[in-house]
């Protein structure tokens, strides 16, 4: 690891922001780091102002990235985040052991199904693991064993829609570390993240120590799987209902690309033909989730985010009555 320990960073020099007012004496630096989780080439350094310490940490990922140009290999350290000192970093690698394990426990295996066979190039799928561009945020997938409880056969024979549990974690501040529920389609393989959104998950900050909380993970495994049916039930309610005048024009509304939405709600002639009162609001939610779910160039951020505003659109509620 090449080593940034106690650097003193000037904020005087001419690449300073020009609006920044410093003294001659001030300066910014990095002390000794954390080590806790060096085998994951993660480091934690605590930042000082004027040799003094404070209440902010910088945490570093020491890395070995190819060159595009030249393809040789070189050590660099990426800024991951910069914290309190009061944040707790759990690394996504722990949190996904644990949850292995604790997904065998109670009865689950990881959703390798599909896939490790689409094309997320910027996805960085892994197995059963969906994380970011940077990978620092991540998703790991299982479903249970038995699963015929926990399936919807819709009213074409083969199409199941089966629902699984979602491990949630981040190592730059931007997820807590959490459990909750996601959804897919085997008709158009397609699947579903609900994110923070649903009130069913359960969701811990790294503002304490996490290990207790881990340990159970194998009770939560169940406990999230008992709200499946919430899922199935707005699913079922989604294939009653008819797409009205109003569900198109929020469609329209919310921050989705036009490109991802079909044209019973995009087009202008086939909107004021009404073309899109026949449909389902299933039939639409399944249309869009597809190309959510399927586009290469968009990867998890981007895949939550378009998730979210979907659900402001046509809402799946995930609360328990």
């Amino acid at each position: 690891m090449a080593s940034i320990d106690e650097q003193n960073i000037n904020l005087n020099s001419p690449a300073a922001p020009e609006k920044a007012v410093f003294s001659a004496q001030t300066s910014i630096g990095l002390g000794k780091p954390d080590e806790t989780w060096a085998k994951h080439n993660l480091y934690q350094y605590p930042i000082t102002f004027n040799g003094a310490p404070t209440r902010a940490k910088m945490i570093i990922r020491d890395r070995v990235k190819e060159d595009a140009t030249s393809g040789t290999f070189n050590d660099v350290e990426e800024l991951i985040a910069i914290a309190g000192q009061g944040y707790n970093l759990l690394p996504n690698e722990e949190v996904l052991d644990v949850a292995n394990q604790a997904a065998k426990l109670a009865g689950f295996e990881p959703f390798f199904e599909r896939l490790t066979k689409g094309d997320w190039s910027l996805g960085k799928v892994n197995g059963h693991v969906l994380c970011n561009n940077k990978e620092t945020q991540m998703h790991a997938l299982y479903i249970p064993k038995e699963t015929n409880k926990h399936n919807w056969e819709e009213t074409e024979v083969g199409k199941v829609v089966r629902v699984g549990v979602d491990v949630v974690n981040s190592i730059d501040g931007k997820k807590s570390f959490g459990i909750g529920l996601f959804s897919f389609r085997a008709a158009c393989t397609n699947g579903v993240l609900f994110g923070g959104k649903q009130e069913t998950a359960v969701h811990y900050a790294h503002t304490k120590s996490l290990s207790s909380v881990v340990e159970q993970l194998k009770t939560l495994f169940v406990q999230q799987m008992d709200n499946a049916r919430l899922i199935l039930e707005n699913y079922q309610r989604l294939n009653r209902e008819k797409l009205q005048k109003k569900d198109v024009e929020l469609l329209q509304r919310v921050r989705l690309p036009e490109k991802i939405l079909p044209a019973y709600v995009a087009d202008e002639e086939q909107v004021k033909q009404e073309a899109f009162k026949d449909v389902t609001k299933w039939t639409a939610y399944n249309d869009i989730t597809a190309q959510i779910w399927h586009n290469p160039k968009n990867d998890l951020t981007g895949k939550e985010f378009q998730f979210n505003q979907l659900h402001k659109a046509i809402p799946v509620t995930l609360r328990v009555r």
